[in-house]
């Protein structure tokens, strides 16, 4: 892991020189991971253990991680038990009830009469208009496909 840098002081923004051209602006709080990690190591690490406050470095150098892996112990492999068999459940449905002759008789000739529950409310009202089913404004595209239902089967009638 690399190295960063955390601006920690009291100014709401600063800007440490990175080269003769090229400037890093820290907000507070802000973390850059685009400073040189000898720039870090260098100048930022020792004023910090000289008493420093306004940065913190973030990250660990490869040094301290060699250092942290020699401390790690390898964990020894633990046997994982078998899994046991899934046992799948079969669950019954119930069926569905079956769609009387009438019902399908009735949507086929409301097809075939070029009525269907997808036209909008405007084409549903021009075609009850049509046929001579009474409409007004405030009906539904429900109440007109059950009139049309009644038309078709002569129920109305």
């Amino acid at each position: 892991m690399a190295l960063s840098l955390r601006y920690v002081g009291n100014r709401p923004y600063t800007e440490i020189r990175l080269s003769k051209h090229i400037v890093a602006g820290f907000s507070r709080g802000m973390i850059r991971d685009d400073i040189p990690e000898d720039l870090i190591r260098d100048k930022f690490i020792p004023m910090i253990e000289n008493g420093a406050t306004a940065w913190e470095v973030v990250g660990t150098s490869k040094k301290q991680a060699k250092k942290m892996l020699d401390v790690v112990e390898e964990p020894t492999p633990v046997a994982e038990p078998e899994p046991e068999p899934v046992v799948e459940e079969v669950v019954e449905e119930e069926p569905v009830p079956a769609t009387t002759d009438a019902e399908v008789d009735v949507d086929i000739l409301l097809a075939a009469a070029g009525f269907d529950s997808t036209m909008t409310r405007a084409q549903m009202m021009a075609w009850c208009s049509d046929k001579g089913i009474s409409v007004n404004n405030r009906s539904t595209k429900a109440s007109m496909t059950d009139a049309a239902r009644e038309h078709i089967t002569g129920a109305s009638e």
